[in-house]
């Protein structure tokens, strides 16, 4: 466990979409649900439209360790949260 880090919550930019998917992979292997989070081309189309927001927890490094979603379906004005998670190194900071 890494321990006393200074971490930094945003949005997620383009150039950071990859690490997402390598976090959700490392966490949940080729099992969760919404395939979306694994392709960065396509998580990055979705949020231009405006269907998710994505933020993540960053190291002041860059390193990508949390990632949360609010997600809206193409028929609904609400968002819901998805794709939680957290490097397994960075939890209880």
């Amino acid at each position: 466990m890494v321990k006393n880090i200074e971490v930094l919550i945003d949005l997620l930019s383009p150039s950071d979409a990859a690490q997402v998917g390598r976090l959700i992979y490392s966490h949940f292997g080729n099992t969760y649900p919404d395939e979306v989070f694994y392709d960065s081309d396509k998580l990055i189309q979705l949020i231009k439209k405006g269907y998710i927001t994505s933020f993540v927890v960053k190291t002041t490094d860059g390193r990508i360790v949390g990632h949360m979603a609010l997600k809206k379906p193409d028929d609904q004005n609400i968002y819901y949260a998805a794709c939680s998670v957290v490097h397994k190194n960075y939890r209880q900071q």
